[in-house]
Parts: structure tokens; sequence; C-alpha cells
């Protein structure tokens, strides 16, 4: 008995040899099956082996190494999306060889955040035979939000929305979409020039919705986990009202008005960024209830969608709407960042794009053909708007001799004078204005006056004869 003990024990210890052996070959392939709560996935993991018992455990090790360098494809059906590898460098792991040797060690940290669902039960169909080995497949669920944490704070990877070299941080505001508050009833009217326009009205659909606080409340927080600095719509809407003396109108002595709508309001008093929509709808069967969802991240500067995500989660017979809905969105979330990351990248190259218009009082008595020197006044404002952005980018779309409009206005986030100071484009329009105080012609001796106005945080209007 004491003969047999021993040779099945040493079968077994060749055996976890080999499959150590088959482990650090990384020989495995892994499927998304499913999202569960609190950042975890379930995907399957096929790990080969001589001995089946063995492999079960190896799957562990499989999953992990998985999630952190390779990553997956989406299912096959589309309802899970594919994930990129937490880390994405190439020879990452060959980089930081020591740091996984331990971390995948038997009883290593890689135990922490994997464990094998149904009791490590091996389907009927989920075991082959291929040659002399097996091939096992396994559903494990891994941890991913705290596996990624554990890395950031070990130094491995670099944390989701962190610093853009020497850019300004992004700041996200999430609101509910415009499509969301229509269906909902949530719009309110105001009068632009006489025409009558419809707008999300936010107040309206935090005092009577009762899922939406909670929903942009989880929202915010998956957020924040990812490294993103946030500014709070239900804050922010009072910060507005407290600055009531900020009219929408400014008149001009001919009659003339420049309408702001009072979600371009709030976009100034928030400063954000980023306007991160969000949209859903509860499907409700029976007892069992799901969401749709669908993401929209906008630069609040131009209103141009740089990130998007959209999907159905899972069902459930008692999750309240926001887990629901938080539940839904965690498979998708990396993905989401990382689109917004590569639009933040692309500020910190290529600067800012906002739009700039100049236009004149009546009762100015020079125009943008004025001869000042040797070039006409819009020449010399083409000269310094091309002097004063990025790489000299802009488009003058239309031009008169009352009126200029420029688009693709590429302003840098820095104020290259004062490298400290982030430059909004209200920051830098005034440096445009002070140009034009420079500037002195028959009719304006001691320098062209000019009035600023911002409509939200994008569009500047320069009007010239006074402020």
């Amino acid at each position: 008995m004491l003969v047999a003990a021993l040779t099945v024990g040493c079968q077994l210890v060749e055996a976890k040899s080999e499959a150590d052996k088959q482990t650090l070959a990384w020989r495995y392939e892994i499927d998304p099956v499913g999202v569960g709560v609190q950042g975890t996935y379930q995907i399957k993991v096929w790990s080969y082996s001589k001995d089946p018992v063995v492999a079960t455990e190896q799957s562990k090790k499989n999953a992990v190494h998985g999630i952190i360098f390779k990553g997956f494809l989406p299912s096959s059906d589309g309802r899970i999306p594919g994930q990129k590898p937490l880390d994405p460098e190439v020879n990452a792991e060959q980089a930081h060889e020591d740091y996984f040797k331990q971390f995948f060690d038997d009883g290593g940290k890689y135990m922490q955040f994997v464990s094998l669902t149904n009791a490590g039960a091996i389907a009927p169909g989920d075991h082959l035979k291929v040659g002399k080995e097996y091939k096992i497949g396994l559903i494990v669920s891994v941890n991913v939000d705290a596996l990624r944490k554990q890395l950031e704070t070990d130094g491995i990877i670099k944390k989701l929305g962190g610093e853009l070299g020497n850019s300004k941080k992004p700041t996200i505001m999430v609101v509910p979409s415009d499509r969301w508050c229509n269906q909902h009833g949530y719009m309110m009217a105001f009068s632009n020039q006489g025409q009558t326009v419809k707008v999300p009205d936010y107040k309206a659909a935090l005092q009577n919705d009762p899922n939406l606080l909670q929903v942009i409340s989880k929202i915010n927080e998956m957020m924040a986990e990812r490294g993103f600095p946030l500014k709070n719509l239900e804050t922010e809407l009072k910060s507005l009202e407290s600055e009531a003396a900020e009219d929408n109108m400014t008149q001009s002595g001919s009659g003339s008005e420049i309408a702001e709508s009072p979600v371009d309001a709030l976009k100034k008093v928030a400063k954000a960024d980023i306007i991160m929509q969000i949209d859903w709808t509860l499907n409700q069967m029976g007892s069992d209830a799901s969401v749709n969802f669908n993401f929209q991240g906008l630069d609040s500067y131009t209103d141009k969608q740089v990130a998007g995500a959209s999907g159905t989660g899972q069902g459930s017979f008692s999750a309240p709407v926001p887990v629901l809905l938080q539940e839904a969105v965690l498979s998708y979330m990396d993905q989401f960042n990382s689109q917004l990351q590569n639009h933040f990248d692309d500020m910190a190259a290529n600067g800012r794009e906002i739009k700039l218009k100049i236009k004149k009082w009546d009762s100015f008595a020079d125009n943008l053909e004025t001869e000042v020197g040797s070039d006409e006044l819009s020449t010399l404002i083409e000269d310094w708007v091309r002097e004063n952005t990025v790489s000299g980018k802009f488009n003058t779309v239309d031009a008169t001799e009352n009126m200029m409009r420029m688009e693709q206005v590429m302003i840098p986030l820095f104020d290259p004078k004062r490298p400290d100071r982030a430059i909004d484009a209200r920051y830098w329009a005034r440096g445009l204005q002070k140009y034009l105080k420079t500037i002195k012609t028959t009719n304006a001796p001691d320098g062209i006056d000019c009035k600023l106005m911002m409509k939200g945080l994008g569009e500047v209007q320069i009007i010239l004869g006074e402020k």
C-alpha cells in the first residue's frame, strides 16, 4: 500500500511539473462568457495538460495571464465586447520578469483575483482528448478591476486617465442624453434670436426621476476609479443658479442679439472637457429585467463625439436600475476610456479645437478691410491667429468687410510663456483682444476696443468697436 501511495504521489508530482512547463509556455485559449458584479469577468479558459486535475488548477494562472497580456476577442453574438490586455506593452512580461515570476508562483498574488465557477466542474463537451494530452475548458471568474489596481499600485501599468504629460488633466461631466430627456419629458424651451429652441432640463430630470441621480453617481464612481476627475451635474446646476446675474442675451446699441442656451451656460460654469451622455432603456420580462445602454463622450468645446459604447446587460430578478446599468457597462468601460485617452493624447499633441467669429458694431467706423500700414485689418487678425495656434492651424471659412468666421482653430492647452497656466478659449481670445487694442487707425487712434463674448466653452465672438 505504501509503495502504491508513493507511486501515485510521484505521478502527481510529475504531472504537476509537466503542467508547470505548459504554463510557463502559456499554452491556452480564452473566450468571454459574461460580466459579473464589481468589475469581474467570466471567461472560459482552455488549458492543455496530460492530467485533467492539474489542468483545472493551471487554468487559474492562464486566466489571469490572459487578462494581463493577451485580452480577448468579442463573443460570437457580439453581446460581450472584446477587451484589450491590461498591459499592452510589447515584451511587458520580460521587462518585469522577476515580478511576474513571483506573481504566478504557486499560491502567488494572482490567486487573489481569480476563482473557479461551478465548483470547478467540467462540462461534458469541455473535456477533449488531443493527441497524448487533454484540452480542458473551465469557466473562471477574474476580478479585473482589483487586478488592474494591484498592477497600478505595484508600478507595472499606468493608470487609466492619468496625467497627459504636461497637459491639463481632463475633466468629465455625466449627463442624461438629449434623447433620454426628450423621451421622459424633461425638456425646456428658450428663445434664440426669435426662434424657440428646446434643450434638456437637467434640473427637472434630477428632481423627478428616482433613478437618474443614482445612475450618475454609479457612473461617476466608475470613472473616478479609473482616474478621471469629475464635475457633478447637480452641483454645477446649483453653481449656475447662484450666478443668476449672468444674462443669456447681450444686446448691442444697434439691437442685434447673441443668444446662449441654458446648456451652453452650464458648460461655461462647469468647464468640463468631456460631456459624457448616458441613455438607457429598461427591458422588463416578468420579474426579469435588463438594460440597453448607450454612452457618448462629447468634446464640450465642439460637441463632436470622441468616444462611444453601447450594448445590453444581463438580466436580473432583483438588482435596481443603477446596478443593472453598472454591471452592463463594466465590460465596455475600458474600451470607452481608451477612446477618451486617445482624444486627450491628440489634444496634447495638436491642440484643442474652437471656433472664432469676428464682427463689428454698427457704430465702428472702420471695418475688416480697413488698411493698417500695408495690410488689411483682417490680414493682421489672421496673422495673429496663425502665430498663436498649434502649428498655425485654423480655417477661415467666411470673410466679408464686416465679418470673419474661423473654424478648426487649434489652441494650445497651456500658455507657451507660462507653462503652469492652462488655456481655455476665453483666455486665448483675450490675447487677441489685447492685440487689437495695439492697432491704431484714423478712426481708432487709441487702438481698437472690442467686446469678447463666449457661447459655451468653444465658440468665441469678438465684436469690434466698443466693449
